[in-house]
């Protein structure tokens, strides 16, 4: 979005005039720099504590001149609420979106550029992140995995967003059909009005599973197909096909349960997934056990269950060498 609209959102949640969607757009921008800005990452917590009470304290200047809406006024049940100088309380959401406001208005172009600038979400290896986005589309991240987008997609028509890992995708269906694009490295599109999908994509193959709704796949020679709820489509860079499948939507989507279920899957690729999402190093010197099926669950918060699994299964010896485990 451009300058001038943000000032014109502003004056609107200051006067009380805002709808729901344009203090969406503010408070996504607040939860974003909140969490994300590489220059908040620079600061220490007190640092930060003291920018944001910085931050708040301008807000009852502003609200002195242009009052928000009185609706936005409740009697506190929690003294820690903060009340401006005519006595007035103001809900957290409320103060949320002022204090995104008056950053908006004094701070300049360091978070203007913040605001319409790319941004980038990562997670770190086992886990998991839930991120709204700025049409109110929710994502939820995989250990190891990074989504970036842009911020001013009100202005420009597109949401698109750019997937290295696996997400689960929620996705908000807007009043113009606006289309929602996710771009992954093997120049794979996948495009969606509104629906709920899963992408992953892993060592050079992305696979793409449909929950609900309907998502087109479109890969870099233009070659297409509309998936159904229940179906998934594979893309390799090896064989530069999409092979469409029948889904196994328990299984490909109980890592957001916190739970990793596998179904006759052969030993050496349960390992690989463990790898890629929680980084657990596994040297398997026993090649006639990769290839081996294994079927069972596993708590996400504790992968090294399957080496014990492994171990007693097929009757192999599990050792650690440092800083990495190996099977033999």
């Amino acid at each position: 979005m451009g300058k001038q609209y943000l000032q014109t959102l502003i004056r609107k949640l200051l006067r009380g005039k805002a709808t729901d969607a344009e203090k969406r757009q503010l408070e996504s921008w607040w939860k974003h720099f909140s969490d994300d800005d590489s220059y908040l990452r620079s600061l220490s917590e007190t640092e930060r504590q003291s920018l944001r009470n910085t931050m708040l304290s301008g807000i009852w200047q502003q609200l002195a001149e242009k009052p928000l809406d009185e609706k936005a006024a409740n009697k506190p049940e929690n003294t820690d609420l903060p009340v401006s100088k005519s006595g007035r309380v103001l809900q957290l959401p409320v103060v949320r979106w002022a204090a995104a406001a008056i950053v908006l208005l004094v701070s300049g172009w360091l978070f203007y550029q913040h605001l319409t600038g790319p941004q980038t979400i990562r997670t770190a290896y086992g886990e998991q992140r839930t991120v709204e986005l700025p049409d109110g589309s929710v994502v939820t991240l995989n250990g190891n995995s990074s989504l970036r987008f842009s911020a001013d997609w009100a202005e420009t028509g597109q949401r698109d967003v750019w997937l290295e890992g696996e997400a689960f995708f929620g996705v908000q269906h807007t009043r113009n059909h606006q289309k929602f694009v996710v771009h992954t490295p093997d120049q794979l599109a996948v495009e969606v009005l509104g629906t709920r999908f899963n992408v992953q994509n892993r060592r050079g193959t992305t696979q793409v599973v449909l929950q609900e709704g309907k998502v087109k796949v479109t890969d870099p020679t233009q070659q297409t197909y509309t998936l159904k709820p229940g179906e998934e489509v594979r893309y390799s860079q090896t064989t530069r096909q999409l092979k469409p499948i029948r889904a196994n939507l328990n299984r490909e989507l109980a890592w957001k349960t916190t739970i990793l279920l596998f179904t006759d899957q052969p030993v050496s690729e349960v390992l690989q997934e463990i790898r890629d999402s929680h980084g657990l190093q596994v040297e398997l010197r026993n090649s006639a056990v990769g290839r081996e099926l294994f079927s069972g669950s596993i708590p996400a918060d504790d992968v090294k269950q399957v080496l014990s699994k492994i171990e007693k299964i097929y009757n192999v010896t599990v050792t650690f060498d440092g800083d990495h485990y190996i099977i033999e």
